[in-house]
């Protein structure tokens, strides 16, 4: 197996009493709760994963951790976002902060538990399990091997029960963290605490939902995009959660290469959009022009007002539906003429359609 689920809180009294602190493992465990308390009078956490390595290097043990990285879901879909990252050489840095990639929604990564670590022994063992399946390499497992890391450790950040992202850690060693000591995981659940701290901060707003009678008709995970079968679930949504009846017209450039996108996300945060500026109750065709603009997957509705000219409580709206599209890592253009919703653009993979992972 190229990695190895263990349990990160489980028989932790028998670690601990088992456990030798040294002063490297006390001064680093006072230096990351240091950082914890540090984030509470920050504004942004930008910067913490460049913290978190840079304290993890000064203890002898962890002195070649290359590495570090915090990633959020991108609300229900199967889609990763990196909030933070940090290399001990950043200019190689294939994977920044804005940075996305949808991951297989069957796999193993999604699979991990609240208190569950994961230990990656070689990097070419799972280049080599992608091989034997006859599958192409997902983006993001290419980019580690191409910067040079050979192994690492992936925990999972669960909130109320829910997973909301992943911290990583990676060496340019194999099996690096393979033979983790017992005082090990007291450091590691120390930062599954930061990473949390920092999802809270940089992704603050609760998921977008729908009422359970019409949870059925979601479709969170990532699929291809497909003209008709967007403009179906649009006004699916359109009818069963707004109670309107208004015809759907969804019209893709045809030059659009096909790209990765979640429906019921997309769908959701547009008709919210609408319905804010009052302009989703219409007898008219709502049209939405599906296009490409510099690199984004653009949803574009011919429709709109501008929020100079309203009152106090549509500013707020406006206000609250910008900073939830900006925690999607997402950007909103209302200017009156027009509503548009620019997404994240990820090709699908030309040779196979069914491969519904970046590649």
């Amino acid at each position: 197996m190229p990695h190895r689920d263990t349990a990160l809180y489980q028989n932790i009294l028998l670690r601990s009493r088992s456990a030798t602190f040294q002063a490297d493992d006390t001064q680093t465990l006072g230096e990351l709760v240091n950082l914890e308390h540090q984030l509470n009078n920050k504004v942004t956490a930008r910067g913490i994963a460049n913290d978190i390595l840079r304290t993890l290097q000064r203890h002898p043990h962890f002195k070649h951790v290359a590495r570090v990285c915090i990633a959020t879901l991108v609300d229900h879909s199967n889609q990763l976002r990196v909030l933070d990252s940090a290399m001990d050489d950043d200019s190689d840095n294939k994977m920044v902060p804005g940075y996305t990639c949808f991951v297989d929604a069957s796999g193993s990564l999604f699979q991990l538990a609240d208190g569950q670590m994961r230990i990656l022994r070689e990097v070419s063992l799972v280049i080599n399990a992608f091989a034997k399946q006859n599958k192409p390499l997902q983006r993001s497992i290419r980019y580690i091997d191409e910067m040079g890391f050979k192994s690492g450790i992936c925990l999972p950040l669960v909130h109320l029960g829910e997973l909301r992202g992943y911290l990583f850690l990676n060496a340019r060693e194999p099996l690096y963290f393979h033979l983790a000591r017992p005082q090990d995981f007291l450091l590691y659940s120390m930062l599954v605490q930061l990473g949390q701290r920092v999802l809270h901060m940089l992704c603050p707003f609760e998921p977008t939902s729908l009422p359970p009678a019409l949870e059925s008709m979601a479709r969170w995970t990532g699929e291809a995009f497909e003209a008709q079968s967007f403009n179906d679930h649009l006004a699916l949504l359109l009818k069963k959660r707004h109670n309107c009846d208004r015809s759907v017209m969804v019209h893709a450039d045809t030059e659009l290469p096909p790209f990765l996108y979640s429906p019921s996300l997309i769908a959701l945060n547009l008709l919210d959009l609408l319905e804010a500026q009052h302009v989703l109750q219409n007898d008219d065709p709502l049209q939405v022009h599906v296009y490409l603009e510099e690199g984004e997957a653009a949803f574009e509705v011919p429709v709109g007002w501008s929020h100079l000219g309203t009152n106090l409580f549509d500013q707020n709206v406006y206000y609250e539906l910008g900073r939830r599209i900006t925690s999607l890592g997402w950007k909103m253009d209302l200017d009156g003429r027009r509503t548009l919703l620019l997404c994240n653009y990820d090709p699908c993979y030309a040779e196979n359609p069914d491969i519904l992972y970046s590649v």
